[in-house]
Formats: C-alpha cells, structure tokens, sequence
C-alpha cells in the first residue's frame, strides 16, 4: 500500500497541533493575552490547516457526493460557528469546541486521505510538439 498523505498533509498536521499546544498552554495557565487572543489564533491556525491540506477532489472528485465528504462539510461549518462564537464571546467553552472540530476535521480529512487514491502526477513532456500545445 502506497501512501497517499503528502507534504500538505504535514504541514497541516504542523498547523493542527500549534493550535492544539496553544488551547493547551492556556489551559496550564500561561498568559498568552486571554480566551479571546488564543482563539483568534487557534481559528487563523485552524483555517489555515483546512486550506493547506484540502484536496480539490472533495469538491469535484467523484468522491464529493459521499456520507464522510458530507459530515466532514457539516463538521466544518460548524466549527467555523463555534469559531466566531469564541472569538466574540471570549468564553473557554466555545474555545474548546474549536479546538476539538479542527481536531475532528483534521482526523477526519486524513483518514480519507489515506483511503483515497494518489493524485496522479503530472508527467512532463520533452517532445516540442506537445510543449506548443500547451
């Protein structure tokens, strides 16, 4: 079995577990500038994360109309709600609720990623004609 994660994947996981060392950090009560500084970063980290490592096939693939495509979607919108929420009210609650669906999110996305098929690699062509028609 070929593995099918990638340097995004990676980055992303990177992306995932900043945000998770900062809910963490101010759970051990480090001063990192109160509920609301800590969950505008954790949002940005979490965004950012579901950028970097979102395939284009989940939108268009033949795969788009799944049960899991459609959970993780669901998924999502509501963690950015839970997002905008913390970030308004300031309240560690809804902190941690962003914290754990990016963590679902970002599970979620690399299970499938994993299940999935690689994405073919573009093959480069050394023949002048076919350079022309591109």
């Amino acid at each position: 079995m070929r593995n099918r994660l990638d340097v995004s994947d990676f980055i992303a996981g990177l992306l995932v577990a900043g945000a998770v060392t900062i809910y963490a950090a101010g759970v051990a009560g480090s001063d990192l500038g109160g509920t609301r500084a800590r969950a505008s970063a954790v949002f940005l980290l979490g965004a950012l994360a579901c950028g970097v490592g979102a395939r284009r096939d989940a939108f268009g693939g033949e795969d788009a109309g799944s049960r899991a495509i459609a959970a993780l979607n669901a998924t999502g919108v509501v963690t950015l709600i839970i997002g905008i929420v913390a970030i308004v009210q300031g309240t560690p609650a809804y902190l941690a609720g962003l914290v754990a669906g990016i963590c679902v999110l970002f599970m979620g996305a690399t299970a499938r990623h994993l299940r999935s098929e690689p994405a073919p690699t573009a093959t480069r062509s050394t023949n002048p004609r076919e350079l022309v028609k591109r």
